[in-house]
């Protein structure tokens, strides 16, 4: 495949958020990139009733060999892969990408991959039994699918856009959730409208 059609591969591209890296991310982002809490809860904050889940695709598919290293599966295992926006007020504030593999969907954690348009993240944090692992970063280009993806629907096309991964951990296996910060996003802390 050509680099611009290249899945977003967690091996090949995230890098953690070590005390060092922090200084390399842009300061207005760096509060995002760098809060351990729920996303779903500060955007909440910050848009009210305005705040939306919109669902651009959700497939079953077989994990590449990175995605299975990372999320510690057999190669080629099941997953499901989810894409969404998160929105406040119809416009797209996130874009968040998901891989949530066959054998995280046991037990109380079958509701994981039948989300639709209500926040993976909300779920993830309410759950006591999750637990998030470290946070890892990295940037998208202009260029490569995954950019244009997260994208859809603005008309700003800025030179970069930063995201933030990490595992979750409880349920029978990882679920891998990544997030990318799209133009328009408040200052944060966010405070409720």
């Amino acid at each position: 495949m050509p680099p611009s059609r290249r899945r977003d591969s967690p091996q090949r591209r995230w890098r953690p958020l070590t005390p060092l890296e922090r200084r390399r991310l842009p300061s207005g982002l760096r509060p995002w990139l760098v809060d351990g809490g729920s996303l779903t809860r500060h955007l909440r904050n910050a848009c009210g009733d305005g705040f939306a889940v919109h669902l651009l695709a959700q497939r079953w598919r077989a994990a590449d060999d990175s995605e299975a290293r990372w999320l510690g599966i057999a190669a080629r295992s099941r997953l499901i892969e989810r894409e969404v926006q998160l929105c406040c007020h119809g416009r797209p504030l996130v874009y968040a990408r998901s891989l949530i593999p066959l054998a995280a969907l046991y037990g109380g954690h079958r509701e994981l991959g039948a989300m639709g348009e209500r926040p993976l993240g909300e779920k993830l944090f309410a759950d006591p039994q999750m637990r998030r692992g470290a946070v890892h970063w990295h940037w998208l280009a202009r260029g490569e699918m995954r950019y244009r993806i997260a994208l859809q629907g603005l008309a700003a096309r800025p030179p970069r856009l930063y995201g933030r991964c990490s595992l979750f951990y409880g349920a029978p296996a990882p679920v891998l959730v990544s997030e990318y910060f799209l133009p328009g996003l408040p200052r944060f802390p966010v405070v409720s409208p």
